[in-house]
C-alpha cells in the first residue's frame, strides 16, 4: 500500500514537471513572437474574425488583414479547414477583433491554444499509460515530458493555427481506441470516441485518419470481446450499432462543410483547386516520393521545420543525431527482451502497438497528397502522430535503468533549448550568423516590446528548467520503485 501511494505521489510529480516545463516553452512562445505571427497566422486571424460576423471565408480575399489596416486579396488559405477551433476562437477573442485592438485578440487565441497544448500533455500520458502493458509510471512521465516539447508544436502552440487542438483530438481518439481494444466496446467509450470524432472532423480534414483507426479498433475490440456472452443475432446487432455511431455522429457533424468544399474546388479536402503557390516548383507525387526529406521529416525536423544553426551544427543534424540513438536503444532493449516477450500476446494487443503507427503511416500519405503539386514537406501535417514521438523518446530514455531520469530531463532540457533557439531566430527577423545566446535574448526583448517586464522571461526560463530536474527527479526515484516492485514480485 505504502509502495502504491508512493509511486502514485512521483507519478503526479512528474507529471507536473512534464506540464510545468511544456507550459512555460509554451508561455515564452505566446508572448515572444511579434502579433503578426508566422506566415499564416493572419489567414488563420481573418477566419476568426469571419467567423465572429457569422461568416465563413471565402478561397479568394482576405476580410480582416490588420498588417495592412483593412481587407486584402489573394488566396485565404485556411478556408478549406471546418471552423470549429476558429468559432471556439471566436467567443473569447471575437469582441477584440477590431483594428485598433487586434493584439489583444491575438493574444488570447494563443492562450487558448496554450490551454489546448496543456491538455495534449496529459493525453499524451493518458496514451502512454493505456499503451504500457507494464503499467511503468516512469515510462508515462518520460513520453509526457518529451513529445509536446517538439519544436513545431511549442510553436504553433504559440500561435494562431488549428493543429494543436487537432493534435488534442487525434491523441484522445487514439486513447480511446486503446481502451476500447483494452477493456472492451462498452456504450459510454462508443459515444465519448463519436464526440471526439466529431470535433475532429470539424477541426481539420486530415482527423479521417485517426477516425480510420478507431473506426478498425472498434472492429477488432467488438469482435474479440467476450464479455458479455451474447448470442451472435445480438452481438451482431451490438457491433453494427456502435459501428454505425462511430461513423454516423461525425459525419453528421462535418459532411456538410466537406460538400461545401467539394462545391468551390472538387475536392472535400481543399476550397481552391491546386495552383502555382509563392513561386515553388510544382511536383509530381514521383518528385516528393523521390525526395528524401520527405522520409526523414518527422526524425529530422523534431527540432524546427527550417534548417537554422544549433549547438555548433544544425538544428536538422541534431534531430537526427537524437532520434537515432534514440531509435537504436529501443532496437537494443526489443533484441534483449526477444526470449522473455510474453507468449499471450492478443490480435488487440498487436493492434494497440500499431494503432499509433498507423496513424503514423496515414499523415504520410496525407503528407504525399499535401506536397504533390505546389505544397510543402513539414512536420505540422504529423502532429497526429505526436504520441508516436513520445514513445519512441520517452521509450529510449526508460530504458537506461538508473539514468532514465537523466536522459529523459536531458532530452526535455535539448528540445526546449531547441525551441528557444527557433523562436529567438523568428524574432531576430531570421538573419544568419546570430549565436544562440543572443537569440535567447531577443525573445525578451520582443516579450519588452509586448509590455511585459523582463523578469517575466527570466522566470518562465527558471520555471522550464526546474520543471525538467523535476521530470528527472520523479523518473529516478520511480525507477527504484519499479525495479524494487520487480525484485519482491520474483
Amino acid at each position: 500500500m505504502a509502495r502504491s501511494l508512493n509511486r502514485s505521489r512521483w507519478t503526479l510529480i512528474g507529471l507536473a514537471g512534464a506540464c510545468g516545463a511544456f507550459l512555460a516553452i509554451a508561455l515564452i512562445s505566446a508572448l515572444g513572437t511579434g502579433w503578426s505571427g508566422t506566415n499564416d497566422s493572419v489567414f488563420h486571424l481573418d477566419y476568426i474574425y469571419q467567423v465572429a460576423n457569422g461568416n465563413l471565408p471565402e478561397p479568394e480575399g482576405v476580410e480582416f488583414n490588420p498588417l495592412v489596416g483593412g481587407s486584402s486579396g489573394g488566396r485565404q488559405f485556411a478556408s478549406a479547414h471546418p471552423p470549429l477551433f476558429y468559432a471556439l476562437s471566436a467567443v473569447i477573442a471575437g469582441d477584440s477583433l477590431t483594428f485598433a485592438g487586434w493584439e489583444n485578440a491575438v493574444l488570447r487565441v494563443r492562450l487558448l491554444n496554450v490551454v489546448f497544448g496543456l491538455a495534449t500533455v496529459l493525453a499524451v500520458a493518458w496514451v502512454a499509460r493505456l499503451s504500457s502493458r507494464s503499467n511503468r509510471a516512469s515510462f508515462v512521465v518520460a513520453v509526457a515530458a518529451t513529445a509536446p516539447l517538439l519544436t513545431s508544436f511549442v510553436l504553433f502552440s504559440g500561435d494562431i493555427y488549428n493543429d494543436v487542438l487537432l493534435t488534442l483530438l487525434a491523441t484522445l481518439a487514439i486513447g480511446c481506441t486503446i481502451k476500447c481494444l483494452r477493456d472492451g466496446p462498452s456504450w459510454p467509450l462508443i459515444i465519448a470516441t463519436s464526440a471526439i470524432g466529431a470535433a475532429g472532423m470539424l477541426t481539420k480534414a486530415t482527423f479521417i485518419i485517426v477516425l480510420a483507426i478507431a473506426i478498425g479498433g472498434l472492429m477488432v475490440a467488438s469482435f474479440t470481446d467476450q464479455t458479455p456472452k451474447l448470442s451472435w443475432p445480438k452481438r451482431t446487432g451490438a457491433i453494427v450499432a456502435k459501428l454505425g455511431t462511430l461513423i454516423v455522429v461525425p459525419l453528421l457533424a462535418s459532411a456538410w462543410f466537406y460538400a461545401r468544399n467539394i462545391e468551390l474546388s472538387g475536392s472535400w479536402m481543399r476550397s481552391s483547386p491546386k495552383a502555382p503557390l509563392l513561386g515553388r516548383p510544382e511536383k509530381s507525387m514521383m518528385d516528393v516520393l523521390g525526395d528524401k526529406d520527405f522520409y526523414e521529416v518527422y526524425f529530422e525536423q523534431v527540432l524546427g521545420s527550417t534548417k537554422i544553426s544549433f549547438l555548433g551544427l544544425s538544428n536538422h543534424t541534431v534531430s537526427l543525431v537524437l532520434s537515432g540513438v534514440a531509435l537504436i536503444l529501443l532496437l537494443v532493449w526489443a533484441v534483449r527482451k526477444t526470449p522473455r516477450w510474453r507468449h499471450d500476446v492478443t490480435v488487440n494487443w498487436v493492434f494497440i502497438r500499431l494503432a499509433p503507427v498507423g496513424v503514423l503511416m496515414g499523415c504520410y500519405a496525407a503528407q504525399l497528397s499535401q506536397a504533390t503539386g505546389f505544397g510543402q514537406i513539414n512536420i505540422r501535417y504529423l502532429f497526429p502522430a505526436l504520441i508516436v514521438l513520445g514513445l519512441i523518446f520517452g521509450g529510449a530514455a526508460t530504458t537506461l535503468g538508473r539514468v532514465s531520469g537523466t536522459a529523459t530531463a536531458a532530452i526535455s532540457l535539448i528540445m526546449g533549448l531547441a525551441a528557444l533557439n527557433y523562436l529567438g531566430w523568428l524574432a531576430t527577423n531570421r538573419p544568419p550568423g546570430v549565436g544562440l545566446l543572443d537569440r535567447v535574448r531577443s525573445i525578451g526583448g520582443q516579450m519588452v516590446a509586448h509590455g511585459l517586464p523582463l523578469a517575466s522571461f527570466h522566470i518562465l526560463l527558471v520555471i522550464f528548467g526546474l520543471s525538467c530536474v523535476i521530470v528527472g527527479l520523479a523518473i529516478t526515484k520511480l525507477q527504484r520503485i519499479e525495479e524494487r516492485a520487480s525484485a519482491s514480485s520474483h
